[in-house]
């Protein structure tokens, strides 16, 4: 028995069941989301060549593709096994997913980003960063919701020696870019910030999240070389900063 099985299988009945579930859902997404793509495809050919719509049906079909993406990797036995890395522009991953959300915010919550023009190279699964942004993003929104705030999204970059400080660990590249999520939410308290990335691990309220989200992120930062340094005051937010090396 290989070592993916005996973690799986050490794993609780009910855990199981929701992988299971996951996997049902995630085969559901897929029908829907091809129901969606066909539509948009068809609403584009429709359309005139100077329409105003055809950029908002290409963000459509833009957002469809990164959603199959997802899902595909979650029908997959072993995800890492899905994974298409390449040269990306961390840039254009962040802008794509401050626009996705700047749609469809609650009430009294905002965002503002300050993301340079320069591009910011990494070796890295397009889906996968882009995943890794919208859990950060999505918890920072949660954990605003009662009262309202703002989210600060920025990107830069900071030298290799900057990490090895920071993390007492040898660096993977001479420069590594900072990707930053300021939120002015609930904040966390010292023993909580211990356990947020536990796998099924959750404070969310009413049914909110399956505790994985940030289990995730963690995961798939740390397969690109980089790190995640999260600080944070009860009532007041919390500031998440990637770190990922950059192709040299």
């Amino acid at each position: 028995m290989d070592e993916k099985s005996d973690i799986r299988n050490n794993l609780p009945e009910q855990n199981i069941k929701d992988d299971i579930l996951a996997t049902g859902i995630a085969h559901d997404l897929n029908n829907i989301l091809a129901t969606i793509s066909g539509y948009a495809e068809m609403l584009n050919e429709d359309l005139p060549k100077d329409s105003a719509l055809t950029e908002k049906i290409s963000k459509i079909m833009s957002a469809v593709a990164k959603a199959k993406a997802l899902t595909n990797q979650l029908l997959s036995s072993d995800m890492q096994t899905g994974w298409d890395k390449k040269t990306v522009n961390v840039n254009d991953i962040l802008k794509e997913t401050v626009e996705l959300f700047k749609s469809a915010l609650p009430p009294g919550i905002k965002i503002s980003s300050d993301i340079p023009e320069e591009k910011i190279i990494l070796f890295a699964d397009p889906a996968q960063l882009f995943r890794v942004f919208l859990n950060i993003v999505t918890n920072a929104v949660h954990s605003m919701e009662e009262k309202g705030g703002i989210m600060s999204v920025s990107a830069g970059v900071v030298k290799g020696n900057h990490i090895k400080s920071l993390f007492n660990r040898e660096v993977a590249a001479d420069q590594y870019a900072v990707v930053t999520f300021r939120d002015t939410g609930s904040g966390m308290d010292a023993s909580l910030m211990q356990r947020i990335f536990e796998p099924f691990y959750t404070t969310g309220k009413g049914g909110k999240g399956k505790g994985v989200g940030l289990y995730v992120v963690r995961g798939i930062v740390n397969d690109l070389g980089g790190e995640i340094h999260v600080s944070s005051k009860e009532n007041e937010g919390s500031v998440f900063d990637v770190y990922l090396p950059l192709v040299n």
